[in-house]
């Protein structure tokens, strides 16, 4: 398999509604390459807020905190049952958040794997997690795998598209994606409207054929005034892709991608899992 091995995955966790569709993608990941699943949960705080109309006596705080506290043995069983179930190795790591906002102290328990599984945003998901796929993309080291939160999960790696535009994170979404690549995959380098990604991708091509990839190119305009993440998205569907990569920036509110702004589109819209690298 090309790529660096992967041995350890962790999953974030941040309510039991998403332990099964995560862990739908990561055991399959974790059974094929003899890898450890991590199931990282951080118990969130309670928010305060500072309305003058808003009461909040010290026993409707404490009441809320045992409901994480709650919430939180009910995704570990769920974790842990599923993942023995499936015979995988497994541990369980939790944290409180303490003074950390709840997706720091989220992002030092990630680091330590090396790929993390994570949901694609859903309402279920507890506000007071603070949880949005990007913030963990940002807040970690690693790469990121983002599960759609319905549509059907193939298996992952056997037609892969990377959004390429020459950048650094754009060489790294490619460079990790190349761990999660089934034997005989393809993957195709995509430029949407990028001088420097035309300019390189062919070097690249070439450079990912050393890996034992078979690598195909792809140069398109924006069409139909799509947005470049509606063009990306339409890309990886007419490429049949079980698997898109991207490269991840943050500017003042951590909210961009090396495309431009892609990343808001994509996460809302995707419809296979997106691997996102910082």
């Amino acid at each position: 398999m090309p790529g660096t091995a992967i041995k350890t995955i962790a999953v974030h966790l941040p309510t039991a509604g998403v332990v099964d569709r995560l862990l739908d993608a990561a055991i399959p990941l974790a059974r094929d390459r003899d890898a450890r699943l991590l199931g990282i949960h951080v118990v969130p705080a309670v928010i305060v807020y500072a309305d003058a109309t808003v009461s909040m006596s010290t026993e409707f705080i404490v009441a809320q905190q045992e409901a994480f506290r709650e919430d939180a043995k009910a995704i570990e069983a769920a974790f842990r049952a599923r993942a023995d179930a499936a015979s995988v190795a497994s541990e369980w790591h939790i944290a409180d958040t303490g003074d950390e906002p709840t997706m720091r102290a989220t992002s030092t328990l990630a680091n330590i794997a090396d790929l993390v599984v994570a949901s694609q945003y859903q309402d279920s998901i507890p506000a007071a997690s603070g949880y949005t796929p990007d913030e963990l993309v940002l807040g970690t080291g690693r790469p990121v795998l983002i599960v759609p939160t319905s549509g059907e999960l193939s298996v992952i790696g056997k037609r892969a598209l990377v959004a390429w535009n020459g950048s650094r994170e754009a060489s790294r979404a490619v460079y990790d994606c190349l761990a999660l690549l089934q034997p005989d995959a393809e993957l195709c380098l995509l430029t949407v409207e990028s001088p420097r990604g035309d300019s390189t991708v062919s070097s690249l091509a070439e450079a990912l054929a050393h890996h034992g990839v078979k690598v195909v190119a792809k140069a398109v305009s924006k069409s139909e005034g799509r947005s470049t993440g509606e063009e990306i998205l339409k890309q990886a569907a007419d490429y049949r892709a079980d698997l898109l990569a991207l490269g991840c920036y943050g500017h003042s509110r951590l909210r961009e991608t090396v495309f431009g702004g892609a990343t808001t589109h994509v996460l809302r819209d995707m419809a296979l899992p997106v691997l996102m690298a910082h």
